[in-house]
Protein backbone atom coordinates (compact mmCIF):
# COMPACT_ATOMS: atom_id res chain seq x y z
CA UNK A 1 0.00 0.00 0.00
CA UNK A 2 1.35 3.41 -1.01
CA UNK A 3 2.34 5.57 1.96
CA UNK A 4 1.65 9.31 2.07
CA UNK A 5 4.60 11.54 2.89
CA UNK A 6 5.13 15.29 3.36
CA UNK A 7 8.31 17.37 3.44
CA UNK A 8 8.84 20.22 5.92
CA UNK A 9 11.59 22.60 4.84
CA UNK A 10 12.46 23.26 1.19
CA UNK A 11 16.03 24.47 1.43
CA UNK A 12 19.24 23.14 -0.09
CA UNK A 13 18.76 19.48 0.92
CA UNK A 14 15.16 19.37 -0.40
CA UNK A 15 16.16 18.27 -3.92
CA UNK A 16 17.96 15.13 -2.68
CA UNK A 17 14.96 14.02 -0.65
CA UNK A 18 12.59 14.83 -3.51
CA UNK A 19 14.67 12.78 -5.97
CA UNK A 20 14.70 9.79 -3.59
CA UNK A 21 10.95 10.04 -2.92
CA UNK A 22 10.18 10.21 -6.67
CA UNK A 23 11.99 6.90 -7.14
CA UNK A 24 9.80 5.37 -4.43
CA UNK A 25 6.73 6.85 -6.13
CA UNK A 26 7.57 4.96 -9.31
CA UNK A 27 7.56 1.77 -7.23
CA UNK A 28 4.17 2.75 -5.73
CA UNK A 29 5.75 2.79 -2.27
CA UNK A 30 5.47 6.51 -1.47
CA UNK A 31 3.33 9.46 -2.55
CA UNK A 32 4.45 13.02 -1.86
CA UNK A 33 1.21 14.82 -0.98
CA UNK A 34 2.41 18.06 0.61
CA UNK A 35 5.35 20.37 1.27
CA UNK A 36 5.76 23.06 3.92
CA UNK A 37 8.05 26.09 3.89
CA UNK A 38 7.87 29.35 5.90
CA UNK A 39 9.65 31.32 3.17
CA UNK A 40 6.86 32.12 0.71
CA UNK A 41 9.26 33.13 -2.05
CA UNK A 42 11.09 29.83 -1.78
CA UNK A 43 7.82 27.91 -1.65
CA UNK A 44 6.50 29.65 -4.78
CA UNK A 45 9.64 28.73 -6.72
CA UNK A 46 8.89 25.03 -6.28
CA UNK A 47 6.76 24.06 -9.25
CA UNK A 48 5.14 20.77 -8.33
CA UNK A 49 1.71 19.70 -9.55
CA UNK A 50 -0.93 17.95 -7.44
CA UNK A 51 1.00 18.66 -4.23
CA UNK A 52 -0.45 20.82 -1.47
CA UNK A 53 1.68 23.70 -0.23
CA UNK A 54 1.71 25.08 3.32
CA UNK A 55 3.39 28.00 5.07
CA UNK A 56 3.18 26.46 8.53
CA UNK A 57 3.40 23.02 10.06
CA UNK A 58 0.22 23.41 12.10
CA UNK A 59 -1.93 23.73 8.98
CA UNK A 60 -0.19 20.81 7.30
CA UNK A 61 -0.76 18.47 10.25
CA UNK A 62 -4.37 19.59 10.54
CA UNK A 63 -5.27 19.04 6.89
CA UNK A 64 -3.17 16.04 5.83
CA UNK A 65 -3.35 12.40 6.90
CA UNK A 66 0.25 11.24 6.68
CA UNK A 67 2.16 8.01 7.11
CA UNK A 68 5.57 9.73 7.08
CA UNK A 69 6.96 13.21 7.35
CA UNK A 70 10.49 14.42 6.53
CA UNK A 71 11.80 17.34 8.60
CA UNK A 72 14.43 19.27 6.64
CA UNK A 73 14.25 22.60 8.44
CA UNK A 74 17.34 24.32 9.96
CA UNK A 75 18.88 22.14 12.68
CA UNK A 76 17.82 24.50 15.44
CA UNK A 77 14.17 23.93 14.51
CA UNK A 78 14.29 20.12 14.35
CA UNK A 79 13.23 19.62 17.94
CA UNK A 80 10.17 21.85 17.95
CA UNK A 81 9.04 20.55 14.56
CA UNK A 82 9.45 16.90 15.57
CA UNK A 83 7.67 17.38 18.90
CA UNK A 84 4.64 18.77 17.06
CA UNK A 85 4.55 15.72 14.78
CA UNK A 86 4.67 13.12 17.57
CA UNK A 87 1.46 11.14 17.82
CA UNK A 88 0.16 12.69 14.60
CA UNK A 89 2.53 10.97 12.19
CA UNK A 90 3.65 7.41 12.83
CA UNK A 91 7.08 7.68 11.15
CA UNK A 92 9.20 10.82 11.36
CA UNK A 93 12.37 11.40 9.33
CA UNK A 94 14.79 14.06 10.66
CA UNK A 95 17.83 15.39 8.82
CA UNK A 96 21.17 15.48 10.61
CA UNK A 97 21.94 16.49 13.27
CA UNK A 98 18.72 15.28 14.87
CA UNK A 99 18.75 18.30 17.22
CA UNK A 100 21.42 20.70 18.43
CA UNK A 101 20.86 20.29 22.17
CA UNK A 102 21.40 16.91 23.82
CA UNK A 103 18.56 17.56 26.25
CA UNK A 104 16.19 18.11 23.32
CA UNK A 105 17.20 14.82 21.67
CA UNK A 106 16.77 12.88 24.90
CA UNK A 107 13.36 14.40 25.55
CA UNK A 108 12.34 13.69 21.97
CA UNK A 109 13.30 10.04 22.50
CA UNK A 110 11.22 9.89 25.68
CA UNK A 111 8.16 11.51 24.10
CA UNK A 112 8.37 9.47 20.88
CA UNK A 113 8.08 6.27 22.91
CA UNK A 114 5.09 7.64 24.80
CA UNK A 115 3.28 8.61 21.61
CA UNK A 116 4.38 5.59 19.58
CA UNK A 117 6.04 7.55 16.78
CA UNK A 118 9.04 5.99 15.06
CA UNK A 119 11.97 8.33 14.35
CA UNK A 120 14.58 7.87 11.62
CA UNK A 121 17.69 10.06 11.54
CA UNK A 122 19.16 10.73 8.09
CA UNK A 123 22.50 8.90 8.30
CA UNK A 124 22.68 7.95 4.64
CA UNK A 125 26.46 7.52 4.47
CA UNK A 126 26.09 4.26 6.40
CA UNK A 127 24.74 2.82 3.15
CA UNK A 128 27.80 3.68 1.06
CA UNK A 129 29.09 0.39 -0.36
CA UNK A 130 32.66 0.79 1.02
CA UNK A 131 31.27 1.63 4.48
CA UNK A 132 29.08 -1.49 4.42
CA UNK A 133 32.09 -3.68 3.61
CA UNK A 134 34.21 -1.93 6.25
CA UNK A 135 31.53 -2.51 8.88
CA UNK A 136 31.40 -6.22 7.97
CA UNK A 137 35.20 -6.48 8.24
CA UNK A 138 35.13 -4.99 11.73
CA UNK A 139 32.26 -7.24 12.85
CA UNK A 140 34.09 -10.31 11.48
CA UNK A 141 37.27 -9.30 13.35
CA UNK A 142 39.38 -9.12 10.18
CA UNK A 143 41.42 -6.27 11.67
CA UNK A 144 42.26 -8.12 14.86
CA UNK A 145 42.80 -5.43 17.46
CA UNK A 146 41.73 -1.96 16.31
CA UNK A 147 43.86 0.88 17.60
CA UNK A 148 43.39 3.99 15.43
CA UNK A 149 40.61 5.69 13.46
CA UNK A 150 41.06 8.96 11.60
CA UNK A 151 38.49 11.22 9.93
CA UNK A 152 39.53 13.89 7.42
CA UNK A 153 36.85 16.29 6.24
CA UNK A 154 38.23 18.90 3.85
CA UNK A 155 35.32 20.75 2.27
CA UNK A 156 34.67 24.25 0.97
CA UNK A 157 31.99 26.51 2.42
CA UNK A 158 32.63 30.20 1.81
CA UNK A 159 30.86 33.51 2.29
CA UNK A 160 28.38 32.80 -0.52
CA UNK A 161 27.27 29.59 1.21
CA UNK A 162 26.64 31.36 4.52
CA UNK A 163 24.88 34.24 2.79
CA UNK A 164 22.15 31.92 1.45
CA UNK A 165 20.17 32.20 4.70
CA UNK A 166 20.44 34.24 7.91
CA UNK A 167 20.38 31.10 10.08
CA UNK A 168 23.47 29.63 8.45
CA UNK A 169 26.62 30.01 10.50
CA UNK A 170 24.84 30.64 13.80
CA UNK A 171 25.21 28.50 16.89
CA UNK A 172 21.53 28.98 17.59
CA UNK A 173 20.24 27.24 14.45
CA UNK A 174 23.18 25.70 12.61
CA UNK A 175 26.58 25.21 14.21
CA UNK A 176 29.87 25.26 12.37
CA UNK A 177 31.89 22.60 10.61
CA UNK A 178 31.57 20.24 13.60
CA UNK A 179 27.78 20.25 13.96
CA UNK A 180 26.96 20.71 10.29
CA UNK A 181 29.35 19.34 7.69
CA UNK A 182 31.14 16.85 9.99
CA UNK A 183 28.11 15.23 11.60
CA UNK A 184 27.86 12.36 9.11
CA UNK A 185 31.54 11.49 9.51
CA UNK A 186 31.30 11.78 13.29
CA UNK A 187 28.46 9.25 13.07
CA UNK A 188 30.58 6.89 10.95
CA UNK A 189 33.48 7.33 13.38
CA UNK A 190 31.46 6.09 16.38
CA UNK A 191 29.46 3.52 14.39
CA UNK A 192 32.61 1.81 13.12
CA UNK A 193 35.05 2.45 15.96
CA UNK A 194 32.80 2.73 19.01
CA UNK A 195 32.07 5.51 21.51
CA UNK A 196 35.23 6.98 23.07
CA UNK A 197 35.68 7.98 26.72
CA UNK A 198 37.58 11.27 26.53
CA UNK A 199 38.20 14.07 24.04
CA UNK A 200 40.60 17.00 23.68
CA UNK A 201 39.58 19.52 21.03
CA UNK A 202 40.18 22.90 19.44
CA UNK A 203 37.95 24.90 17.10
CA UNK A 204 38.86 28.06 15.16
CA UNK A 205 37.55 30.28 12.39
CA UNK A 206 40.41 30.47 9.91
CA UNK A 207 38.63 32.31 7.09
CA UNK A 208 36.73 35.58 7.54
CA UNK A 209 33.15 34.37 7.24
CA UNK A 210 31.26 37.27 8.87
CA UNK A 211 29.63 34.53 10.96
CA UNK A 212 30.17 33.37 14.53
CA UNK A 213 30.85 29.67 13.91
CA UNK A 214 34.10 27.76 13.48
CA UNK A 215 35.30 26.55 10.09
CA UNK A 216 38.15 24.33 11.38
CA UNK A 217 38.31 21.77 14.19
CA UNK A 218 40.69 19.15 15.57
CA UNK A 219 39.60 16.49 18.07
CA UNK A 220 41.63 13.73 19.71
CA UNK A 221 39.66 10.84 21.27
CA UNK A 222 40.84 8.31 23.82
CA UNK A 223 39.37 4.92 24.73
CA UNK A 224 40.33 4.01 28.28
CA UNK A 225 39.77 0.26 28.39
CA UNK A 226 40.48 -0.77 24.80
CA UNK A 227 43.61 1.37 24.39
CA UNK A 228 42.45 2.96 21.15
CA UNK A 229 42.87 6.47 19.78
CA UNK A 230 40.76 8.43 17.33
CA UNK A 231 41.36 11.69 15.52
CA UNK A 232 39.06 14.02 13.60
CA UNK A 233 40.38 16.80 11.38
CA UNK A 234 37.55 18.89 9.95
CA UNK A 235 37.56 22.09 7.92
CA UNK A 236 35.27 23.77 5.44
CA UNK A 237 37.92 26.42 4.75
CA UNK A 238 39.36 24.54 1.74
CA UNK A 239 39.51 26.73 -1.35
CA UNK A 240 38.31 26.69 -4.03
CA UNK A 241 36.46 23.32 -3.97
CA UNK A 242 35.80 20.28 -1.77
CA UNK A 243 38.88 18.09 -1.48
CA UNK A 244 37.96 14.97 0.50
CA UNK A 245 35.78 13.28 3.06
CA UNK A 246 37.52 10.17 4.34
CA UNK A 247 37.83 7.74 7.22
CA UNK A 248 40.74 5.39 7.96
CA UNK A 249 40.59 2.36 10.24
CA UNK A 250 43.87 0.77 11.34
CA UNK A 251 44.27 -2.54 13.15
CA UNK A 252 46.98 -5.06 13.92
CA UNK A 253 46.16 -7.07 10.78
CA UNK A 254 45.58 -4.31 8.25
CA UNK A 255 44.25 -0.94 7.16
CA UNK A 256 41.21 0.32 5.27
CA UNK A 257 40.79 3.83 3.88
CA UNK A 258 37.46 5.04 2.53
CA UNK A 259 37.56 8.40 0.77
CA UNK A 260 36.06 10.44 -2.04
CA UNK A 261 34.01 13.47 -1.02
CA UNK A 262 31.45 11.76 1.22
CA UNK A 263 33.02 8.39 1.93
CA UNK A 264 31.85 6.72 -1.31
CA UNK A 265 35.18 5.44 -2.67
CA UNK A 266 37.32 2.58 -1.42
CA UNK A 267 40.90 3.86 -1.49
CA UNK A 268 42.90 1.19 0.36
CA UNK A 269 42.15 -2.32 1.65
CA UNK A 270 45.05 -4.44 2.97
CA UNK A 271 42.82 -7.10 4.56
CA UNK A 272 41.59 -10.27 2.89
CA UNK A 273 39.53 -9.21 -0.14
CA UNK A 274 36.16 -10.66 -1.10
CA UNK A 275 34.58 -10.26 -4.54
CA UNK A 276 32.70 -7.09 -3.60
CA UNK A 277 35.82 -5.43 -2.18
CA UNK A 278 37.78 -6.20 -5.38
CA UNK A 279 35.01 -4.62 -7.44
CA UNK A 280 34.95 -1.50 -5.27
CA UNK A 281 38.72 -1.04 -5.50
CA UNK A 282 38.49 -1.05 -9.31
CA UNK A 283 35.33 1.07 -9.49
CA UNK A 284 35.61 4.56 -10.95
CA UNK A 285 34.61 7.20 -8.44
CA UNK A 286 31.12 8.54 -9.07
CA UNK A 287 29.09 10.57 -6.59
CA UNK A 288 25.55 9.37 -5.93
CA UNK A 289 22.54 10.58 -4.00
CA UNK A 290 22.86 8.61 -0.75
CA UNK A 291 19.30 9.51 0.22
CA UNK A 292 18.03 7.00 -2.35
CA UNK A 293 19.37 4.07 -0.32
CA UNK A 294 18.17 5.78 2.84
CA UNK A 295 14.56 5.80 1.64
CA UNK A 296 14.92 2.24 0.37
CA UNK A 297 15.81 1.21 3.90
CA UNK A 298 12.93 3.18 5.42
CA UNK A 299 10.34 1.60 3.13
CA UNK A 300 11.63 -1.94 3.73
CA UNK A 301 11.60 -1.52 7.51
CA UNK A 302 8.50 0.59 8.18
CA UNK A 303 6.60 -2.38 9.55
CA UNK A 304 9.51 -4.12 11.28
CA UNK A 305 11.40 -3.52 14.51
CA UNK A 306 14.60 -2.92 12.55
CA UNK A 307 15.85 0.65 12.78
CA UNK A 308 19.53 1.10 12.04
CA UNK A 309 18.84 4.84 11.94
CA UNK A 310 17.01 5.24 15.24
CA UNK A 311 17.12 8.24 17.54
CA UNK A 312 19.50 6.49 19.93
CA UNK A 313 22.04 6.35 17.09
CA UNK A 314 21.51 10.02 16.34
CA UNK A 315 22.10 10.87 20.00
CA UNK A 316 25.49 9.12 19.97
CA UNK A 317 26.94 11.35 17.27
CA UNK A 318 25.24 14.42 18.79
CA UNK A 319 26.97 13.58 22.07
CA UNK A 320 30.34 13.61 20.29
CA UNK A 321 29.51 16.89 18.53
CA UNK A 322 28.67 18.58 21.83
CA UNK A 323 31.74 17.00 23.44
CA UNK A 324 34.02 18.54 20.82
CA UNK A 325 32.50 21.96 21.40
CA UNK A 326 32.72 21.62 25.18
CA UNK A 327 36.32 20.39 25.09
CA UNK A 328 37.28 23.34 22.88
CA UNK A 329 36.54 25.69 25.80
CA UNK A 330 39.02 24.09 28.24
CA UNK A 331 42.71 23.16 28.22
CA UNK A 332 42.37 19.51 29.15
CA UNK A 333 40.63 16.33 27.98
CA UNK A 334 37.04 15.93 29.16
CA UNK A 335 34.93 12.84 29.82
CA UNK A 336 32.27 12.51 27.13
CA UNK A 337 29.73 10.85 29.42
CA UNK A 338 29.62 14.01 31.56
CA UNK A 339 28.84 16.40 28.69
CA UNK A 340 25.39 17.97 28.58
CA UNK A 341 24.12 20.92 26.53
CA UNK A 342 26.73 23.31 25.13
CA UNK A 343 26.32 26.63 23.32
CA UNK A 344 24.70 24.82 20.39
CA UNK A 345 21.09 25.91 20.10
CA UNK A 346 21.84 29.07 22.07
CA UNK A 347 21.90 32.66 20.80
CA UNK A 348 25.15 33.43 22.63
CA UNK A 349 28.29 31.33 22.53
CA UNK A 350 29.48 30.36 26.01
CA UNK A 351 32.97 31.25 27.13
Amino acid sequence: MTKKIAIVGCGKIFSKHYEAIKIQEKKNKLKLVAICEKDKNLLNKINLKKINKYNNLTSLLKNERLDLISILTPSGFHYQDAIRCLGKVKSIIIEKPVTLKLSHAKNLLKESKKKNSKIYVVLQNRFNDPIIELKKAIENNLFGKLFLATVRLRWSRGINYYAQSKWRGTYELDGGVVANQSSHFIDLFQWLFGMPDKVFARIKQMQKLKKEVEDTALALFEYNQKKKLGFIEATNAIRPNNLEGSISIIGEKGTVIVGGISGEKLIKWTLKKNKKVKQLLNLKFKRKNGHIKFYDYIIKNLNTKNNLLNLEEGIKSLNLVNSIYKASTVNKPIYIKNVKDTFLGSKKKSK
